[in-house]
């Protein structure tokens, strides 16, 4: 009797349930879904009046334990309530998939702003950029609202139900009954149901499945994408526009294929019984399907590098964002595929029926009795058929819950029948049916529908790794293409080839034949000519190894860090393959492929670190030890040990011309590009007609133009900014240079000065300093003559204290201000003040 007081006392204290305690019977009512009634040692559990479970305790079992049973069986009948409340569950997901449009709105709109500041500087946008995510909150409350005003009314009266709007965004309260007509909202199952559900989940397989994967993939994705495009349009330059365009093409798809791993979701079902049978994609899938999305993030990450720095070889930022998006849209189909793609069916006398949904979300129902025959095909797929022979929904034999199917089908006497290719192939190669399928069951995948085409295409990847290999160098050699574009084509082909191989690798067999393998065995796996490919492998070492990287851009010593990406890049790519390939083939074709990445790993560091390597810096040659060549040791070289601009030193091989030219004392200049990735690149030359330092031109180095030729004269575009405030810099202007060649009222253009220079008896070079929207600058044409006369420049202003009285007046329509400044008695002034009409000066 005290443990019923105490057990009154503490329900009666909670909220969410009434208690009554009369002549010994304590009932406690959890809402209107269902009570628990305690009678002495008899305890029972009631859903909407029928007993659902009853049981017996006494004063040594722990109350506690009581208590628990009670509050667990209220949360169930909550969970329940929620699940069979179909008003709340519609309105739920249709704000989910509604208010993901808010946050796409506040990403696209602080992109544009944050693009805006960078390319105009002006602080307002700035101010936006804050004032954005209120905007997009409150568009956000605008959806939430409309879709609950839609959704969330009652189904009997048509009245809204509660909403919680003491936070910022409205939210659902939830309710079991309408609060105006009393209409009973929640459809809870039977208790005779709820028991024959509970018996088949104890048999029935587990469905759940993560959704992380795909969601992580997904905002990652999106943010690289957002990111990236962000950089690409602030360093738009004039003169890279095809570059610009081409980045900016290749991101926006990307951008949009991994939006469909956050916005493809799987539909929920109505139905409330357990599923007998559930098909679902095999896990393995998930990490084939992240490792082809990081290759396509990787490429499409090459690619816009590429877009940048030579926006003028399209085919390669085609090639290799074409193919990022490929492999990422594989991979994004493969992730999609394991969080969607399923098969229900239910084979209830209340409910029979089958659910398909495929893995972009398309949900498909039809009833079992539809079902007429199945056919296994060359693929190892099951198709489910109707009458007509149309398919109604397929699956693989390799993915989970496989057996339980074949054993519904077997109690239906609906096994599948093979193809007519199955069955060709069989009486081809001789094999009886029995042994055939048992094979197909185990071993097959999808891919072994498309021999003859994988095979065709490893022949053609394999031609195009060989003419990769070749081509290239002799174009170069023979002056058709320039150094960096030979590298790329060099680091570009054998990324096909792996491609292909990381891919197919389930049918692909690098290994010799096992002894004693059947004709079928042999036939279903594609012997690689590994021969030929470490020939291919060979060309490409022995190119950049002995030739390229020795005698036109070297690798400077730097603490062997080029060995260290290129075993990175090896260990990471073979343990993928492995985990690719078949346990059955693994052994043999992990090893070999690993063999293969060893060799093309050098290649693919060089020309990965010098795709992604800055503009060539040029510095005077400091040789800090020599050693000559022994012509009577084979294979002594002549080398020269010369100390880099970061004050390391690393050695060089010498061609013998330029060792005895740097032995004679003749001036050479060293060449450096340095990687993000840490690597630097090094070459020696003399140095070209246009190469002089920057602290040996003077003032008077540079002369104004006349106004003749202009246009191309300021052909071009920004160079350099100049850190003078824009006062200072126009009296230093007049004062080194006179008037200008243009002045304008209009203060983004207020004045252009043209400019020439001719360092030694090179071609001219112009320049134009102007102020410009982000401040003065110096522009000019997009080559390394240009560049390094216009930091010349650039140093030579800064470094003046040159300065003349001048008066400057003129209008900034952007900011609707008009503006006085100049320098008088040697003292500069600058004021603006808001200006209503101002005159057309454009």
């Amino acid at each position: 009797m005290v443990e019923i007081e105490e057990l009154y006392h503490y329900f009666q204290e909670k909220n969410n349930c009434s208690v009554t305690y009369e002549d010994g019977l304590l009932t406690i009512t959890l809402s209107s879904r269902g009570e628990a009634r305690i009678c002495g040692q008899r305890t029972q559990l009631l859903i909407r009046g029928k007993v659902y479970d009853e049981f017996d305790w006494d004063e040594e079992d722990d109350i506690d334990d009581l208590v628990l049973i009670v509050e667990n069986f209220a949360a169930h009948l909550e969970r329940m309530g929620r699940d069979g409340n179909a008003t709340y569950r519609a309105a739920s997901e249709s704000a989910s998939s509604r208010s993901i449009w808010g946050f796409i709105f506040m990403l696209l709109g602080g992109l544009i702003c944050m693009v805006m500041m960078g390319r105009t500087g002006d602080a307002r946008w700035l101010a936006t950029l804050f004032i954005w995510p209120l905007v997009a909150i409150t568009l956000l409350v605008m959806i939430l609202r409309s879709t609950f005003s839609r959704y969330w009314v009652c189904p009997q009266c048509a009245k809204p139900l509660p909403l919680i709007r003491r936070k910022l965004l409205p939210r659902m309260e939830y309710t079991a009954r309408c609060p105006k007509c009393g209409y009973d909202l929640e459809q809870i199952v039977s208790v005779e149901q709820l028991r024959d559900e509970e018996l088949c989940a104890a048999s029935a397989p587990s469905v759940s499945v993560s959704l992380w994967p795909a969601r992580i993939c997904g905002w990652v994705g999106v943010a690289f994408a957002a990111f990236m495009a962000l950089l690409v349009v602030v360093d738009w330059e004039a003169g890279n526009d095809i570059g610009v365009a081409l980045g900016l093409v290749v991101l926006i798809l990307c951008l949009v294929v991994n939006l469909q791993l956050l916005l493809r979701r799987a539909p929920s079902l109505t139905e409330s019984l357990q599923p007998m049978v559930v098909v679902r994609e095999s896990r393995p899938v998930v990490w084939v399907g992240i490792f082809l999305w990081l290759i396509g993030i990787a490429l499409v990450f090459g690619g816009t590098a590429v877009a940048l720095a030579t926006p003028q070889e399209a085919e390669y930022v085609v090639f290799m964002g074409g193919t990022g998006l490929v492999s990422q849209f594989t991979g994004v189909w493969m992730l999609l595929a394991c969080c969607n793609r399923v098969l229900y069916i239910w084979d209830e006398p209340s409910l029979a029926c089958v659910v398909y949904i495929s893995s972009w979300g398309r949900l498909r129902r039809f009833e079992t009795r539809r079902i007429a025959s199945t056919l296994l095909t060359f693929n190892s797929a099951i198709h489910l058929l109707d009458e007509n022979g149309k398919k109604l929904a397929s699956v693989e034999t390799n993915m989970y819950g496989v057996g339980r199917l074949l054993d519904w089908l077997e109690m239906r006497d609906l096994l599948p029948t093979m193809s007519e290719a199955m069955q060709k192939q069989a009486e081809q190669k001789g094999v009886a049916e029995p042994k055939t399928v048992a094979w197909r069951e185990e071993y097959r995948t999808r891919w072994h529908s498309h021999l003859k085409a994988i095979r065709a295409g490893m022949w053609a990847a394999i031609i195009l790794l060989g003419i990769g290999g070749v081509l290239p160098a002799v174009l170069y050699l023979k002056g058709v293409l320039k150094f960096t574009a030979m590298i790329r084509l060099l680091t570009l082909a054998p990324l096909l080839f792996l491609l292909f191989c990381f891919i197919f690798s389930p049918v692909l067999l690098f290994g010799s034949r096992p002894k004693g393998a059947t004709e079928e065995w042999n036939a279903m796996h594609i012997k690689v000519p590994v021969g030929w490919l470490f020939l291919c492998a060979l060309i490409y070492w022995e190119q950049i190894d002995n030739l390229w990287s020795r005698w036109i851009l070297q690798i400077a010593e730097d603490g062997w860090n080029w060995v260290g990406q290129a075993m990175l890049l090896v260990v990471v790519l073979t343990v993928l393959f492995a985990l690719a390939t078949p346990r059955r083939l693994r052994r043999d074709s992990t090893l070999i492929m690993g063999f293969l990445l060893l060799s093309f790993s050098f290649p693919i560091v060089y020309g990965v670190n010098l795709m992604l390597s800055g503009p060539a810096l040029h510095s005077p040659l400091v040789i800090l030890d020599s050693h000559a060549a022994d012509p009577e040791v084979k294979g002594d070289e002549h080398t020269l040990t010369v100390r880099l601009k970061d004050g390391c030193e690393t050695e060089m091989y010498v061609f013998d011309f330029d060792y005895d030219a740097a032995m004679s004392g003749e001036e050479l200049v060293l060449c450096s590009k340095e990687s993000p990735l840490g690597i630097t690149f090094v070459d020696i030359h003399r140095p070209e007609t246009e190469y002089r330092e920057e602290n040996a031109m003077t003032i008077s180095d540079f002369t104004k133009e006349v106004e003749e030729n202009e246009t191309e004269m300021l052909m071009g575009g920004k160079l350099v900014n100049l850190n003078l405030e824009p006062v200072l810099a126009y009296g230093r202007m007049r004062a080194l240079f006179g008037e200008p060649n243009y002045e304008s009222q209009n203060f983004e253009m207020a004045y252009t000065y043209i400019l020439s220079c001719q360092p030694g008896s090179s071609q001219k070079v112009y320049l134009h300093v102007y102020e410009g929207s982000g401040g003065p600058a110096i522009g000019g044409q997009y080559d390394e003559r240009s560049q390094q006369a216009a930091e010349a420049l650039k140093k030579l202003l800064e470094s003046s204290d040159e300065v003349v009285d001048y008066q400057y007046e003129g209008y900034y329509p952007d900011a609707g201000v008009k503006i006085w400044m100049g320098i008088e008695n040697g003292v500069p002034y600058f004021r603006e003040e808001r200006c209503d009409e101002i005159p057309d000066i454009l």
